[in-house]
């Protein structure tokens, strides 16, 4: 007896992975130590001429698509403390591991009553990707589209979206990341795969043995919980 070889669509959702994965590497910006060094300094060289002066208000500049709750919630000091419990390297690499920001710059500026402003200027990176795929194997042709959203409605929540069609059916692929629920270390996902396509078994030979019509539609959630501020 000849074993049996699967004719169908092979893996499209790893095919999906993959280009979500090499988009966030894309995304990814890699902190130098120069430019830590120079945060430092800048601080350092303000207390040192101003004094440790109380902060006033922070003041977040260049936002365009992003609520500025997103990036309120990784600086961790508030008016009325003191600029020496800032710390930039920190809050820069927070910002960073959102992946939805091409650079952070930080200043200070003194006002009236010796105090300070810190200002943090962001500079917002493109969050919509198209991911078109097309796939040729053997007796199967697909091709279709996905869309991903890294920064949704501004409040970086991730979605994606896409469906394939073959000429043995079509699926689906829809999801939903929030990573800090409700401005919380609570994060959850949705996500929901499905469709209809014609599979078939034949021997190494050709012959068919068996052919049927699959349906199915799956749903996932999960919830978890970040320790520390690493994203």
């Amino acid at each position: 007896m000849f074993p049996l070889r699967t004719q169908t669509v092979r893996s499209w959702a790893a095919l999906v992975v993959l280009f979500i994965s090499a988009s966030g590497a894309w995304a990814q910006q890699k902190t130098f130590e120069p430019e830590l060094s120079h945060l430092k300094k800048e601080k350092s060289d303000f207390i040192a001429r101003q004094g440790d002066l109380t902060i006033h208000s922070i003041r977040i500049q260049g936002l365009k698509r992003t609520r500025e709750k997103v990036v309120q919630q990784w600086v961790w000091v508030s008016p009325g403390q003191k600029l020496s419990e800032f710390d930039p390297l920190v809050t820069k690499e927070r910002l960073l591991l959102l992946r939805i920001f091409r650079d952070v710059h930080i200043h200070y500026e003194p006002v009236s009553g010796n105090k300070v402003t810190i200002v943090i200027v962001i500079e917002e990176k493109w969050s919509l990707y198209p991911i078109p795929i097309f796939y040729i194997f053997e007796e199967t042709t697909l091709g279709g589209l996905f869309i991903v959203e890294s920064n949704f409605l501004g409040y970086n929540k991730g979605t994606t979206a896409g469906i394939i069609i073959s000429n043995r059916g079509w699926q689906y692929l829809a999801g939903y990341r929030d990573p800090n629920f409700a401005y919380t270390n609570f994060w959850g996902e949705l996500s929901s795969t499905g469709g209809s396509i014609f599979v078939e078994n034949v021997r190494k030979n050709g012959e068919p043995v068996q052919s049927y019509q699959l349906e199915r539609y799956d749903f996932l959630y999960q919830i978890g919980y970040t320790f520390g501020y690493v994203l």
